[in-house]
């Protein structure tokens, strides 16, 4: 298995679909229309982690000006802003069957050096109370509550200065 990192294309709308349903409760997925829209403004802020043709894991960013997400920061005006300080990390999944080699690890080392890059202050994140170590173990600071209840779910805000 070499996973290779690179930017979505077209080609990689079902791989990303067949991730996003294997690792996200109904409630929590984004629909084929959100990711065409993915495509279409967060490529550039969106990395694949690819075993040559397949889809092995995704985050999806964006930048923002805001610390803690809210429920617009998923849907609305995905485009980058002069002023906007930070990687927002919209969605980190690695499908299951290559889950424990490192490729969260290694997709968040390309997100940060995309922020840096981009001269931007931090990434930051929304996550499940559960996901909170994980995070806190690669450099990310807790926020407290984030302001979106996307899905009808409490959020976490996170965030790791750069």
């Amino acid at each position: 298995m070499e996973i290779t990192f690179r930017p979505p294309t077209q080609n990689d709308l079902d791989g990303m679909l067949h991730v996003e349903q294997s690792c996200f409760e109904p409630e929590e997925r984004m629909d084929e229309n959100e990711f065409i829209q993915v495509l279409k403004h967060v490529s550039e802020t969106t990395i694949i982690a690819a075993d040559d043709d397949h889809v092995a894991g995704m985050l999806i960013g964006r930048t923002t000006s805001n610390q803690l997400l809210d429920n617009d920061a998923y849907h609305l005006d995905l485009d980058s802003k002069p002023g906007d300080k930070y990687l927002a990390i919209l969605g980190l999944a690695v499908y299951p069957d290559y889950q424990g080699h490192g490729i969260a690890t290694q997709l968040l080392d390309q997100i940060e050096k995309l922020a840096k890059q981009r001269g931007l202050s931090g990434v930051t994140l929304d996550c499940r109370e559960h996901l909170i170590p994980f995070y806190e173990k690669h450099g990310f600071e807790l926020l407290g509550r984030s302001n979106s209840n996307f899905g009808g779910i409490e959020w976490f805000g996170m965030q790791k200065n750069i």
